[in-house]
């Protein structure tokens, strides 16, 4: 077995740097890696940024917004948020236990006295309020398990960012949310100190476990996945699944809205006996300035719907 304490702060080589250990055969052990991030935003493979993410936020720009090829819900991340992925190769599902990983974590924290404790949804909680949360992926016999460590995240800004409550018909993966705190009110160390202990728990818990060290080859194909997939709106935004909006309007009527691929399919108004189709906005991307733009040019009139939907 491998371990990697990945030195790299940017989210995009990062989630990239996961899939290409993941999946790539040039590596057959099992892998270990310890990294954190620059702030961003991670969203599960299935969620909708619309549902997850304040929607002021993905207008602006303020921070980097990623989809993980792991299920689970939408995550911010700074560098307060320690990650541990635990891959393993050529395993059989029957051999697959992600519970495992959860109490690896687990007793490792628990090794600093910590009182942690584990949920059915395999979160771990520290004095009834979450530190961790993990999403999971399966793929040509390899697993990913993918857990976080809240350990001096900005909770504040976590609060701010997410949770955009935004209801939605869909399939898409909604996120459950739960009270959160980090794991420096209650062991008071710097967190380069705890990156050290949790490099010497591996160490001393798994048996002839070596660090991994990337060559030049691996940073050019991480770097390769991170422009020709982590960047594009095609991966982050169009793999959203198909949504419908249903709002209430002007007390007559009501708004509805469909959207796939991360754009509209169906835009339109409809009153008790009439019912208007906004067919120039279809096509348009589903980005609050997009649909703006086009209101504007095509349906001024109907320009409060931006502050409705959005």
């Amino acid at each position: 077995m491998y371990y990697l304490l990945n030195k790299s702060t940017n989210p995009y080589f990062n989630l990239a740097l996961e899939e290409y250990l993941f999946l790539n055969e040039k590596y057959n052990d099992d892998i270990i890696i310890i990294w954190r991030n620059e702030e961003s935003i991670f969203i599960g493979k299935n969620q909708n940024p619309y549902q997850e993410i304040h929607h002021d936020v993905i207008e602006k720009g303020e921070i980097p917004i990623l989809r993980r090829i792991s299920g689970g819900g939408t995550v911010y991340h700074d560098l307060g948020n320690i990650n541990m992925s635990f891959i393993q190769k050529d395993r059989q599902l029957h051999e697959i236990d992600f519970l495992e990983h959860t109490k690896f974590m687990q007793d490792m924290l628990l090794s600093l006295g910590l009182d942690i404790s584990i949920t059915k949804r395999k979160d771990l909680f520290l004095k009834g309020k979450k530190i961790s949360g993990s999403a999971q992926s399966i793929k040509r016999k390899n697993s990913l398990y993918h857990g976080t460590l809240l350990y001096d995240s900005d909770l504040n800004k976590l609060t701010k960012y997410l949770n955009s409550n935004k209801s939605t018909e869909s399939k898409a993966t909604k996120s459950v949310s739960s009270k959160v705190t980090n794991i420096k009110f209650l062991f008071e160390k710097d967190i380069d100190y705890f990156l050290d202990y949790c490099v010497k728990y591996l160490e001393s818990k798994i048996k002839d476990i070596k660090e991994l060290k990337l060559d030049s080859d691996d940073i050019k194909n991480v770097y390769n996945l991170v422009e020709d997939k982590y960047k594009k709106m095609e991966w982050t935004y169009s793999k959203t699944p198909k949504f419908q909006i249903v709002l209430p309007f002007n007390d007559e009527s009501e708004v509805n809205i469909h959207v796939s691929k991360w754009k509209v399919s169906k835009f339109f108004i409809s009153y008790k006996d009439d019912v208007i189709n906004m067919d120039k906005l279809l096509n348009v991307d589903f980005f609050k300035r997009e649909i703006r733009d086009s209101i504007l040019e095509n349906y001024p009139h109907y320009i409060d719907l931006i502050n409705l939907i959005f």
